[in-house]
């Protein structure tokens, strides 16, 4: 039985609101679910398994009008779908009472069902979300009926407040292949956590039983990395998959790091230097570390408003004088605080204590 397995494609997300690229990025990513059942046409798989966070929230009618016509245009594809903690059947939800394709299998309980395909001699089990959050740990319970047929468990979660699971547990009861979602980072999963383990970077097709798909795009600046989907081919002997990038948007956190002796122009100098050498479909979220000299202003609104900077992170700490300080002010609170702090010596602790009442009292100075 050939597949194509995604999650999390959070269709309705404005990611990066505010940024002059937000609306595309919207766009975007209901383009890539279109495209990905285009591919699933042309390479002919027999299956998609959408593993929960369909949508980034409540879907609308209209919307699910939308991808239905995207469902009917490949009727030869059996598409099983769960909803997600994102997604998850509201009371009102529109997913409660619409009518997908023929081809569409929505397992809409919030208990454990199953759909059999005899064509396939396939099982795909999962259930929905009903709420935000799910805490029992449902997955690693569940024993297939048919031990003749491929059974596959379609399962959205991993964390704490989000159906835990063991992808060992869920192997050893006898599921040929575990179709995760949740976790934005995709990868093979292993043992007994979740923790998605990346394909190297040459793409090679790889045996497995568990994979979490990772977000089809990225839809914050925290989900760095590539994102894509899973090709992948299974039978009661064995098991395989290729993940599949997709390049229309990737995160990238750069690290500056700063001197004490570093100018606002040299800061943008790196930053312009930075930017003139990324890939097109890279954005960066830019962390700035290090020591400043405490009478260098950073335009820190100039770094945030370059095109392709989705936001900036400053830990920087103030490169004081602190003897000069000390001197300066023996007979104030500021000076003795000074002196008192260096006489407890060089431990990071003091230091940073240093650092932290000197700019307080400076602050509190200034203000005055």
């Amino acid at each position: 039985m050939k597949f194509i397995h995604i999650a999390d494609v959070h269709l309705g997300v404005v990611p990066d609101a505010g940024k002059s690229w937000s609306e595309k990025r919207a766009a975007d990513i209901w383009t890539t679910f279109t495209e990905v059942f285009a591919v699933a046409k042309k390479i002919k798989v027999d299956m998609v398994l959408i593993a929960g966070d369909l949508f980034h929230r409540q879907p609308l009618i209209r919307e699910l009008r939308e991808i239905n016509y995207i469902f009917e245009q490949v009727p030869e594809i059996q598409v099983v779908i769960v909803a997600g903690n994102h997604d998850f059947l509201s009371v009102a939800s529109n997913y409660r009472t619409f009518s997908f394709a023929k081809n569409v299998v929505f397992l809409k309980k919030n208990e454990i069902e199953s759909v059999y395909f005899p064509e396939l001699n396939t099982e795909v089990y999962g259930m929905s979300y009903w709420h935000r959050e799910e805490t029992s740990d449902v997955y690693d319970h569940i024993t297939p009926k048919r031990q003749d047929a491929i059974n596959i468990l379609l399962a959205h979660g991993g964390d704490a407040k989000h159906i835990p699971f063991s992808p060992a547990k869920i192997i050893e009861n006898g599921f040929d292949y575990i179709a995760a979602g949740h976790i934005h980072k995709g990868g093979v999963l292993e043992g007994m956590s979740v923790n998605p383990v990346p394909l190297d970077s040459n793409r090679k097709i790889t045996t497995m039983q568990a994979v979490m798909a990772g977000a089809l795009e990225p839809i914050d600046s925290n989900d760095t990395g590539e994102h894509g989907f899973w090709v992948g081919e299974i039978t009661k002997a064995f098991g395989q998959v290729q993940f599949c990038p997709l390049r229309k948007c990737q995160y990238v956190h750069e690290t500056i790091q700063l001197s004490s002796q570093m100018t606002n122009m040299a800061v943008q100098t790196i930053v312009k230097n930075l930017l003139a050498n990324r890939k097109p479909y890279e954005l960066y979220k830019i962390f700035l570390t290090g020591t400043l000299n405490a009478d260098t202003e950073l335009d820190l609104d100039w770094i945030r408003n370059q095109e392709a900077v989705v936001d900036v992170i400053c830990s920087l700490r103030q490169d004081y004088d602190y003897d000069r300080l000390r001197e300066e002010n023996e007979q104030q609170l500021l000076g003795r605080f000074i002196a008192a702090m260096q006489s407890q010596g060089e431990s990071e602790v003091y230091k940073k204590a240093l650092e932290i009442g000197v700019e307080a009292l400076l602050s509190a100075k200034l203000d005055r």
